[in-house]
């Protein structure tokens, strides 16, 4: 039903009438992405995502949205636009840096660690506007891919220096800002094993004079065992299911001004089973003939779980009003103004299945308001940039539990000059946070110098303090102790190296981050991708390390989800894919197809049911995996995707005890076309 909506939607799109010529005000202006370079800091251009000028053929140029640092990683569409992608995390895979506790269901709400840093510590913005705040859990299954232009992954010294938390990570997604005269629309489908399915439909053009409007709409979802009991290998309770939509329109002042005004729009829910519950397991094995423990976790039959009947449900609303301005040469101003929505509703036993299982109906409120200034300013050999951003948050459990208001403001500014004939670009930057009644710093400063036209280092150090919850239990204890923060310095240093030509691509990132003589945490990784006639090579490869002491908890997970056996550290990470890429058909085919292998280290410290040897055998520490992958551009205008996941039918978990997905078949397609 779900579908038939979208798709009614999409046809109303299609015969959306036209009852003007457009193209006397705007011919026909149409950036491949968002990303316009700043003023400053123009030295180290991402990989995928470089600026591209764009040139109109009538009297009106927009002003695009800039990235948060010229210098970030980028990932661009081009980059995840050939790969079956099932949620916004699997973006991430050709990035070094990224490692994902993964709970292996579609859907499910894993943590993802970005430069070191878990998603307590990352802050995520969608066009420079903060998604999350106040140290507040953040789900990447929230974002809608399909509107997603590029992937802005920040430096880690630098990420503190944005919005009004000092994190330790941050990501920005670009979102897509397509002009067109001419209406566009584009659809995408894809169908996988077990009920897992998507459908999305998108929709843009100039609708009046100066009025630009673009709209995008999704739905996906997987099935549990007990919604199609023909199914196997397959677990209770971890259907899910997730609406999105989003709607932007962008009003043209003048070549100098523009007004951009978006909303979005998010219902998700997901089934919390807790993981295979390994004793019942046991004790189906042992009453069972010729059937092993690990028979029964992996089963071709209904798979015990701990949790039958609780589950997760969120819902977003995201609404944003930003003026883009380049009132003078050499200048960029952006002023906005947004304010997010996130109710999360906990349910175990809701309806008293289990009578030995405690009921519980917990709601998680948050609402933020808040403000951003950027500007940037050209002075002869410097530039500078400033920041000033206010965010106001408040949040609920349970409404008459806590009802409280958190204030922030941070100041942050920037000098960037040039040396050495602009070979090297050196920056000094640093912040001040006014929080409640917490005065937080941080400096820093980093260097790109450029070794060749084509490749350059990055050197960087800040140090910046924060405010760290006190308990594993996030929120829930603030409205219990009044002294619930703590504050911690960390200091990060970050090494990076990028090499850029027609067959060989490079990136190699080191972070060693230090907080408070305590934690010693250090990650490091590279992607290489290189061509060879018709054939491609990618290599990435992540590697995490982390020592900590038995009562830090900056890392946990929300309670929320209750997930057992988080001393799991995905540890290290290496993905190989060999491909064939080669123009076909008189140009009519653009194929890219060929295997990806998968290699993952789990690194397991104490654990109850290790220590004591139970169920050891059921850990692998060692994984290797293969898919196949192929997909074909027809046309320049559709996409046709086909992937056949875990060729050999692997075995294993990452996070105990959740089995990761068996050997299955997934298939889609990507259509665009002109009304």
């Amino acid at each position: 039903m779900r579908y038939i909506v979208i798709l009614l939607v999409c046809s109303a799109a299609l015969l959306f009438p036209q009852g003007r010529d457009t193209s006397k005000v705007i011919r026909e202006l149409k950036p491949k992405n968002d990303l316009v370079k700043a003023p400053s800091d123009s030295l180290m251009a991402g990989d995928t995502a470089k600026a591209k000028k764009i040139i109109p053929r009538d009297t009106l140029r927009p002003v695009n949205q800039a990235p948060l640092f010229d210098g970030s990683y980028f990932i661009s569409k081009n980059t995840f636009l050939k790969n079956e992608y099932k949620s916004a995390q699997d973006l991430f895979e050709n990035s070094p840096l990224f490692l994902v506790k993964d709970l292996g269901s579609v859907g499910q709400p894993n943590e993802a660690i970005i430069n070191g840093a878990g998603q307590y510590s990352t802050q995520y913005y969608s066009d420079g506007a903060a998604l999350n705040g106040g140290g507040s859990w953040f789900n990447l299954m929230y974002i809608q891919t399909e509107n997603i232009d590029s992937i802005e992954i920040i430096p880690a010294v630098r990420s503190f220096w944005y919005g009004t938390d000092n994190s330790l990570a941050g990501v920005n997604f670009i979102t897509k800002n397509s002009i067109s005269r001419i209406p566009q629309t584009r659809i995408k489908y894809y169908q996988g094993t077990k009920g897992a399915a998507m459908l999305d439909a998108q929709y843009n053009s100039v609708v009046f004079n100066k009025f630009a409007l673009s709209f995008d709409m999704t739905s996906r979802k997987a099935d549990d065992f007990q919604s199609n009991t023909t199914y196997k290998n397959y677990m209770f309770n971890n259907a899910y299911s997730d609406w999105q939509g989003n709607a932007k329109l962008k009003y043209f002042f003048n070549d100098r001004i523009n007004l951009v005004l978006s909303y979005s729009y998010n219902k998700y829910r997901v089934g919390l089973n807790g993981g295979v519950n390994v004793d019942s397991a046991a004790v189906i094995a042992a009453t069972t003939s010729n059937t092993s423990l690990k028979d029964v976790v992996y089963g071709v039959s209904a798979i015990p779980v701990n949790d039958w009947n609780t589950y997760d449900k969120s819902t977003l609303h995201n609404l944003n009003l930003k003026f883009l301005l380049n009132l003078f040469p050499g200048e960029y101003t952006e002023l906005s103004a947004y304010y997010r929505f996130n109710l999360d509703e906990y349910r175990q036993n809701e309806d008293t299945a289990e009578s030995d299982v405690n009921v519980m109906h917990n709601d998680y409120r948050y609402k933020i308001f808040g403000g951003q200034l950027r500007q940037s300013y050209k002075y002869q050999s410097l530039n500078f940039d400033f920041i000033g951003n206010y965010q106001s948050l408040n949040y609920e459990i349970n409404r008459d539990v806590i009802k409280n208001w958190e204030n922030a403001l941070s100041l942050a500014g920037k000098m960037t000059t040039l040396f050495f004939g602009g070979k090297v670009q050196t920056s000094f930057f640093a912040k001040y946070i006014k929080y409640k009644d917490y005065n937080l710093k941080g400096i820093g400063a980093d260097a790109i110098m450029k070794l060749t036209e084509s490749s350059n280092v990055y050197l960087g150090y800040s140090s910046s303090e924060q405010n760290v919850i006190a308990s594993v239990s996030d929120a829930y204890y603030r409205c219990f102790d009044g002294n619930y923060y703590k504050i911690k310095t960390a200091n990060s240093v970050e090494f990076g190296f990028k090499s850029f030509t027609d067959d060989l691509t490079l990136n190699i990132n080191a972070i060693y981050r230090l907080q408070n003589s305590k934690k010693d945490i250090f990650s490091a990784g590279y992607s290489v991708g290189y061509k060879y006639g018709k054939v491609l090579i990618e290599n990435t490869s992540s590697c995490y390390n982390k020592k900590t002491d038995a009562y830090d908890v900056d890392y946990a997970v929300t309670p929320m989800y209750f997930l057992s056996s988080q001393n799991i550290e995905p540890a290290f990470r290496s993905d190989l894919g060999v491909y064939y890429q080669d123009i076909l058909f008189d140009t009519n085919l653009d194929l890219k197809a060929g295997f990806k292998a998968k290699f993952l280290h789990l690194d397991n410290t104490a654990n109850s049911y290790y220590a004591a040897g139970k169920y050891l055998d059921l850990f692998e520490k060692n994984i290797i995996t293969v898919d196949f992958t192929a997909a074909g551009e027809v046309h320049k205008s559709a996409i046709i995707y086909f992937t056949w996941e875990n060729l050999f039918d692997n075995k294993y978990f990452i996070i105990p005890f959740y089995p990761m997905p068996r050997r299955g078949i997934r298939f889609g397609v990507a259509w665009e076309f002109q009304n």
